[in-house]
């Protein structure tokens, strides 16, 4: 089984959103799962699993942007 792993400039490329956007969204709980890879670090290793992002990207389809 390969999983594959994306960063955050990655992921963001994916969704056509600054990464800053994604960054705000883990803030504050919302966006598509995300995995820190050094939990124990100060600042963390943030990757998102492409599998997961395609699975966020068509929980969003036919949304009329009122959540």
């Amino acid at each position: 089984m390969k999983i594959e792993l994306l960063s955050e400039k990655q992921a963001a490329r994916v969704l056509s959103i600054h990464p800053g956007t994604l960054r705000l969204w883990r803030r504050n709980g919302e966006g598509p799962p995300w995995i820190d890879l050094a939990p124990h670090r100060k600042r963390p290793v943030v990757r998102y699993r492409a599998d997961e992002l395609q699975r966020w990207i068509d929980s969003r389809e036919g949304r009329d942007g009122n959540g």
